[in-house]
């Protein structure tokens, strides 16, 4: 009967890669050997398929067949007289699914990599990423993955540490024997129990692969095989409409969306590449063209239903080719199961369809590893970025370069410091992190401006590990007394620059009350507002009479006044502190650098922030520092 293979039928449309013909295997049945041996009707059955009305499309096909135990020459002839003999029609044949199944280490380090027998089964996989830092042992998760799966599905694991010295011309090889040689690493011993020897020369998991002349061989040899296949229906009088894609067909058509002002060609027994300025050989490509043409053609000479096990895809790629270069080829090969071992936690990102594993850390008794599943109002690419991190995260508002980033980053050392933007992502991350079963052992903080907030929210936000400010926001805190007077003695100016300084910010309040007020009377509107409309219920009358509820809470002339009398009350008793505290103003700290300290603007930026953000960039320890964190949250406290 024909061939079966995991539950499907062993025919495959001509349009996908030949399945891979050699490997003897050993019989399930007697312990007897197999041998798979493909028959390609072609040569004399096509035109009974265009007389069924079948699609020439699928008019080229291969049965496979385990033949046991004679020779594949002596019983070739009669199988295909046989035949050719039912005078039947081909098929129109569906697409055949890719592998949807792989056996893996179990995440909770019960499975040594040598003992497969306690590995897990993962079902409903699109394709799979393996995402961990360098030591967790993706390399070796890999090499368990292979070796539990080698007998139960066509497998080919593409190494991390493989070499590119690409041959400026191949001898050419029989397919058979090419075959072999790409697979097992010999074409005399080719069974998977050889693989590790000649293949990965006794090293799976740091070997250095050099293997480029031999994929090249496989390559050119698919094409001469098909050239052969399409010559000879000719001369047999029954000619195909078209050759089939051979691999270096798909590797020129995808080569040319990928670099489209360089075109590569596949000659007798070389590769060149054609620019503008002329061809050059595939020896003298960069090595981002010759890590893409090596993927490229490793994944298109695969056998049908192949997994393809790709250690760090980003290695030499720039992240917009990598991009284009894997999405492409996973449409080109729908019928492969792609599993990704890679850091990149980007690249992780790129592939929505995969599921996606966090590997954490391996010892000899197995690997500890998570799904990387989505947390709730978490983006995507921030959770990849957090599960690389070994400590605990602070999210603080600001971008990358801004001073609340590098102050935060000096004085709380032991966190993974996360800028988010503004306030209101702050306290949003921080809360699904600490929620979420996945991450919350990061044990996220976050720190905010006071911006004129009330002592009843601060108390609120803290019981969730946000933390507001002790001034109205970060530019303040170089203002405050003991870092204004670290700063004063490191520049060598004496105390009465630091009463200077406090008598300016005191009456720079004093003539900016009453616009203070207001801001203080806006957030309070905001707020109240907020709360009130959240908590309504949804019917429009409802709804009206909360709105008319904000009016009579919120009296804009009582706030005010409120307002002015705390400034009226600082103002009197030269309270600083207290002024930092509720004084938002950003132009603040330009006008005593400006006024006080005579200090110039340096690219736009005032001279007092600009000294404090070289310092802290120059040093990891110093008075200065010693005074930040005398000024900033106590983050040791638990809520």
């Amino acid at each position: 009967g024909l061939a079966k293979r995991g539950g499907e039928s062993g025919i495959r449309p001509a349009n996908r890669p030949a399945s891979r013909p050699v490997p003897p295997r050993a019989s399930r049945q007697n312990g007897s050997r197999s041998h798979r041996v493909t028959y390609d009707p072609r040569r004399k059955s096509v035109p009974d398929a265009r007389k069924s009305g079948a699609s020439s499309a699928f008019a080229p096909y291969v049965l496979r067949v385990l033949l046991t135990p004679p020779s594949v020459q002596r019983l070739e002839q009669p199988l295909t007289s046989w035949l050719n003999g039912l005078a039947l029609p081909l098929p129109q044949l569906p697409l055949m699914p890719r592998p949807s199944s792989l056996r893996v280490p179990k995440g909770d380090a019960t499975s040594p990599p040598n003992h497969p027998d306690t590995f897990t089964t993962l079902t409903d996989l699109e394709s799979l990423v393996v995402v961990g830092a360098n030591g967790s042992g993706k390399s070796r998760f890999g090499y368990a993955i292979e070796r539990a799966n080698q007998t139960l599905l066509s497998l080919q694991r593409i190494s991390a540490q493989r070499a590119l010295e690409v041959p400026d011309s191949v001898t050419p090889e029989a397919l058979d024997k090419a075959e072999k040689n790409w697979y097992y690493g010999n074409s005399e011993h080719a069974t998977e129990s050889m693989r590790k020897g000649f293949r990965w020369r006794n090293k799976p998991i740091t070997g250095l692969l050099n293997d480029y002349e031999i994929l090249m061989k496989l390559v050119f040899a698919k094409q001469t095989d098909r050239n052969h296949i399409f010559t000879q229906s000719h001369l047999n009088g029954k000619p195909l409409d078209s050759p089939p894609e051979s691999p270096s067909d798909k590797i020129k058509r995808l080569w040319a969306k990928l670099f489209p002002h360089r075109e590569i060609y596949f000659e007798s027994d070389r590769v060149v590449v054609l620019n503008d300025t002329g061809q050059y050989n595939a020896s003298e490509m960069s090595d981002g063209e010759r890590v893409s043409l090596y993927i490229m053609a490793s994944v298109f000479v695969a056998s049908y239903e192949s997994v393809l096990v790709i250690d760090e895809p980003e290695i030499h790629l720039h992240r917009s080719i990598r991009d284009s270069l894997f999405d492409a080829l996973e449409l080109e090969r729908k019928d492969c199961l792609f599993v990704y071992l890679t850091h990149d936690l980007d690249f992780a990102i790129s592939r929505p369809a995969a599921k996606r594993i966090w590997l954490k850390e391996y010892s000899n008794q197995g690997w500890l590893w998570d799904p990387l599943s989505e947390a709730e109002g978490l983006p995507n690419t921030l959770v990849a970025e957090l599960l690389g991190s070994r400590r605990p995260v602070l999210f603080v508002e600001g971008e990358t370069d801004s001073l609340d980033t590098l102050i935060y980053s000096v004085v709380y050392p032991d966190r993974y410091i996360v800028p988010v933007g503004g306030c209101e992502k702050v306290i949003q991350f921080t809360k699904s992190i600490n929620k979420s079963s996945q991450l919350h052992h990061l044990n996220a903080k976050g720190i905010i401006d006071r911006d004129r907030r009330t002592s009843k929210e601060i108390d609120a936000l803290e019981i969730q590990n946000i933390y507001v400010l002790s001034v109205a926001e970060i530019e303040n805190v170089i203002l405050t007394s003991r870092v204004l007077s670290s700063i004063s003695h490191v520049l060598g100016f004496g105390d009465e620059v630091v009463e200077a300084a406090k008598e300016m910010v005191l009456g720079r309040l004093d003539a900016e009350r009453a616009s203070q007020a207001i801001m203080h009377v806006r957030h309070r509107i905001r707020i109240v507002a907020t709360q009130t409309i959240d908590n309504a219920p949804d019917s429009a009358e409802e709804l009206q009479e909360a709105l008319n509820k904000i009016s009579k809470d919120i009296n804009v002339v009582n706030v005010s006044s409120e307002v002015e009398s705390i400034v009226e009350s600082i103002i009197k008793n030269s309270d600083y502190e207290g002024a930092l505290k509720i004084f938002n103003s950003k132009n603040l700290v330009r006008q005593v650098s400006n006024s006080i300290f005579r200090m110039s603007n340096i690219d736009g930026e005032d001279g007092l922030t600009n000294f404090v953000r070289r310092h802290l960039r120059s040093n990891t320890s110093s008075e200065l520092i010693e005074a930040l964190r005398g000024v900033l949250p106590d983050l040791t406290s638990e809520h």
